[in-house]
């Protein structure tokens, strides 16, 4: 949740340090947060990765999704990385936002890879699943299993990367 790298995505209008606050209205109204993170941006480093966990937790998000940066061809971000020389492969089965298909700045490309999976693996021990669903505020029993069997499937869905 750097502020630069949401600028380098154009969303600089997003405000991080308001974000624990706008979650915690959307729970007081019975709104679920899932909280969608891409990995591999240009100002991601091994330590901002590792901490993804703890910021998932730290927000009080009810579920989170990672996906692996994917500089979809044709695009602009594409072209950029292709003229850089950090494309790894033309091979558009494996641009799947779970392989690594281009180089990162700060990491191997293996390394990206094995972070990618170890936020998935932390963010999803049962321990953090049962907080998440704790989380679910102004909800019926109903309500809980659903956050609760949505994040079981994200469990599983991080498993198979």
């Amino acid at each position: 949740m750097h502020a630069a790298a949401l600028k380098g995505s154009r969303r600089g209008f997003n405000r991080p340090r308001k974000y624990t606050d706008a979650v915690q209205k959307l729970q007081r109204h019975g709104i679920s947060v899932n909280g969608c993170f891409v990995l591999g941006m240009d100002h991601d480093t091994p330590r901002t990765l590792r901490l993804l966990p703890f910021w998932v937790d730290y927000l009080g998000l009810n579920l989170a999704r990672f996906a692996l940066l994917t500089p979809v061809p044709g695009s602009e971000l594409y072209r950029d990385y292709e003229r850089q020389g950090r494309i790894l492969t033309r091979d558009w089965s494996q641009y799947t936002q779970s392989k690594v298909v281009f180089r990162p700045q700060h990491m191997s490309p293996e390394r990206l890879a094995y972070l990618y999976e170890q936020v998935w693996k932390r963010s999803y021990t049962w321990g953090a699943v049962l907080r998440r669903v704790k989380r679910v505020q102004v909800s019926t029993p109903l309500e809980k299993a659903i956050v609760f069997f949505c994040n079981v499937g994200f469990k599983f869905l991080g498993k198979d990367m």
